[in-house]
């Protein structure tokens, strides 16, 4: 993909980007199972290159989601939470790099289908989540809970050069159902504040390498600022929980069975 492809993003792809964007901020994930399909099918991106250049629009649009919810008086940020995610992740997404950097695109097609699928599936069968209502609790994390944490972020960090996503996905769930004091607001605002952080990190990196097309980077990026805005407003009301799982799932199966055709093409052809 080259500049000029990447700058001839149709308003239809940008308004598509924004939805999904926004859904993304809602669910507490980076954006990026939506952004590298976007990159990849519509705007002809090779897969590496659409992990690589999702990764500064993911920052973009979850940095502005945490300086949204940080501003509210109602802010689900726990500053200990975030603090123990990112040093975790600082080091899974280290690791992780250095293993995308060693598979072949066909196999990152098929890890991609396991795992949109697998979480798709989780999302439509989990009820909707009753931290919507409780609001926000105060946290006491002991020694080991911490140290969960600090697992927690290594996990969401690692998964996120494969993917070209924040690590919102194995994070949101991991801390709601593995820590009994926090709930849904909490796990998504943390993930999300986590997710700037991780994807910074390897956005540099890919930066420096020259891995990234600058010109779908800076378009999609806008957009994701304000959808991260948007989301941030949208998740604090009541019932949106409920509309955001039912999308999510449906549009991680249906990325899943895209990725999986060309899986299946790619291995048909040699």
């Amino acid at each position: 993909m080259d500049a000029n492809s990447a700058r001839r993003a149709s308003p239809a792809v940008l308004l598509l980007w924004f939805g999904a964007a926004f859904v993304s901020t809602v669910c507490g994930i980076g954006g990026g199972l939506y952004a590298v399909p976007i990159l990849h099918f519509l705007l002809g991106a090779p897969l590496k290159t659409a992990i690589a250049t999702s990764l500064p629009i993911v920052m973009a649009m979850t940095l502005a989601g945490t300086v949204a919810e940080a501003m509210r008086a109602d802010s689900a940020l726990d500053l200990l939470i975030v603090a123990l995610l990112c040093l975790g992740a600082f080091f899974g997404a280290r690791l992780g790099k250095v293993l995308v950097d060693r598979l072949a695109g066909n196999t990152l097609r098929i890890l991609f289908v396991i795992l949109l699928i697998g979480v798709g599936l989780k999302v439509f069968a989990t009820p909707a989540n009753p931290g919507f209502a409780r609001g926000v609790l105060a946290l006491n994390l002991g020694p080991g809970e911490m140290a969960l944490v600090v697992l927690f972020g290594f996990v969401g960090g690692f998964v996120s050069p494969l993917f070209g996503i924040g690590g919102g996905l194995i994070v949101v769930p991991a801390l709601y159902l593995g820590l009994a004091d926090v709930d849904y607001l909490t796990a998504r605002a943390c993930s999300t504040a986590m997710s700037t952080v991780t994807s910074a990190q390897l956005a540099w990196m890919y930066w420096r390498e020259g891995k990234i097309e600058r010109g779908a980077a800076t378009s999609l990026g806008f957009v994701g600022l304000l959808a991260g805005v948007a989301g941030v407003v949208a998740v604090h009301r009541s019932g949106w929980d409920e509309i955001a799982r039912m999308l999510l799932a449906v549009t991680l199966v249906g990325i899943a069975g895209r990725f999986a055709w060309d899986a299946w093409k790619s291995r048909a052809a040699r």
